[in-house]
């Protein structure tokens, strides 16, 4: 199944979502020195206010492209699962979203990822995609490149102030 929109806004800084909708952004990171891949996921309202925040890691170091694929399932499934319900997804992977949209079948792990992101994609149904530069994502980023340095998964809810820099 094809994700309902996928759209490039290229932002150069973090752009908030309509009034009364929820943005999610995602960002993988991977490092050869712990043989570790990192993802963050961000949550944030019309206003900019956090909402839930989440960094996550494996051991085993993957491709970037299947980092940033990682990152966005775990994302989506993180934000489905608690009952979070954003409408916009921000990525900085360009190629990850060519390929979410692509007809070509991709027979690699990479490839599962990116079926299972469509799966998860079509319980979704109002969820857009929306590609975003680096400087755009950076709440993500941050967390992704924590989340390297971590042993468990950290998660935060709007229950403090946020503690990280966006």
């Amino acid at each position: 199944m094809q994700p309902q929109s996928i759209t490039d806004h290229s932002n150069l800084k973090w752009e908030p979502p309509p009034m009364g909708t929820l943005k999610l952004n995602v960002d993988g990171a991977v490092s050869s020195h712990r043989n570790k891949t990192g993802g963050g996921a961000i949550v944030r309202d019309s206003t900019g206010r956090v909402i839930a925040a989440r960094a996550f890691s494996r051991s085993r170091q993957m491709q970037p492209k299947v980092a940033e694929g990682w990152a966005l399932l775990e994302g989506l499934k993180w934000s489905f699962e608690n009952g979070i319900n954003v409408n916009y997804v921000e990525v900085d992977c360009r190629n990850l979203l060519t390929d979410l949209q692509s007809t070509d079948g991709i027979l690699s792990s990479y490839g599962a990822i990116i079926n299972a992101i469509r799966r998860m994609l079509s319980l979704l149904p109002t969820v857009s995609l929306h590609h975003t530069r680096r400087k755009g994502n950076t709440g993500a980023h941050n967390l992704a490149q924590m989340s390297l340095g971590l042993d468990n998964t950290w998660c935060w809810n709007s229950q403090d102030p946020y503690p990280l820099p966006l």
